[in-house]
């Protein structure tokens, strides 16, 4: 009998999630041959809060980089590898282009990095960090291009993969998947002060001037100051959102680095991604050609309603 259209993109879905969880398992092997190096931690770019195009970098986002960007290309479906720190792959055919963040929050993992260093042990306050791999339709040139996208925290070892039309998953370290749905959360904040007075998170890059100015002048109220929270992993805050574990993520500076992945992540599983001031949907940035410089207003949210009281708030 004859496979049904359906069944064939079900077998593209699944074979989509299998590349982007080995390509993870494949970055955790890296991270871990980096832990062995004692240069990891040297400071290659010293960067500036609040300059997009300043990011610190250091030797692990290098090795990183490099490793991934060959385990990639080396994959026959992989046309092209696009990184944030700016390296590409040579173009051969292929399905998919590939855009990463090798290490996202290097000043996160060099913490880690010294303290594996000095042998202490692991505690409930280690900052997180993580690798993005986001696959887009080759030759694709918008958010709404990416059909795959993955994040492992190199710190626990979990992992975030979305497919489009397949869903979003938790995979555990043991191999364990959820699949969440953000609709089946009971409870859920529906304007801001719901969030603030009911305990939800709330993610702002605040280190970046242009988004603390906004939360402070425009999002909060004179009683709801001392709620901005980050971790200074923007691509695990996005995350969050997408699991159930934050109710939303605001930036007025984001980079596509992150994006590219999260918003695919935060849609498949039933919540809302926009341009905060006008409630546009952002699957239509231009992912290629910003990869790396262009930032852009970014809100991610559980649900609509709460999106719509950001909105709001913003224009008030």
């Amino acid at each position: 009998m004859a496979e049904t259209i359906s069944s064939i993109e079900y077998k593209e879905q699944k074979e989509l999630f299998g590349l982007l969880e080995n390509s993870l398992k494949r970055s955790k092997e890296i991270w871990i041959e980096i832990q062995s190096r004692t240069d990891a931690t040297m400071v290659l770019k010293d960067g500036t809060f609040g300059d997009l195009g300043g990011d610190q970098e250091v030797k692990a986002d290098v090795m990183m980089g490099r490793n991934l960007t060959e385990y990639l290309s080396g994959l026959p479906n992989v046309a092209e590898v696009i990184t944030e720190e700016g390296t590409y792959s040579e173009a051969k055919s292929g399905d998919y282009t590939a855009f990463i963040d090798p290490l996202d929050s290097s000043a996160n993992a060099i913490r880690t990095l010294e303290r594996l260093r000095l042998e202490l042990p692991s505690s409930q306050h280690d900052l997180p960090f993580g690798t993005v791999i986001s696959l887009a339709r080759n030759k694709g040139t918008t958010i709404n291009d990416v059909v795959g996208a993955g994040f492992i925290r190199q710190d626990t070892g979990y992992s975030y993969i979305a497919v489009k039309g397949l869903g979003f998953y938790i995979v555990e370290p043991d191999g364990g998947q959820v699949k969440v749905e953000l609709s089946r959360i009971e409870s859920q904040p529906r304007t801001l002060s719901d969030l603030l007075k009911n305990g939800w998170t709330l993610w702002t890059e605040n280190y970046y001037p242009e988004t603390r100015t906004v939360v402070n002048d425009k999002l909060l109220g004179p009683n709801e100051k001392g709620y901005i929270r980050s971790q200074g992993c923007g691509a695990n805050e996005q995350v969050t959102v997408a699991a159930g574990e934050a109710a939303a993520y605001f930036c007025t500076t984001a980079k596509l680095h992150e994006p590219a992945a999260s918003v695919l992540m935060v849609n498949e599983a039933g919540g809302v991604a926009v341009n905060p001031f006008t409630m546009e949907d952002v699957v239509s940035l231009p992912l290629r050609e910003s990869f790396r410089t262009q930032k852009y207003p970014l809100l991610l949210a559980i649900n609509r309603e709460l999106a719509e009281d950001f909105n709001r708030r913003l224009l008030k």
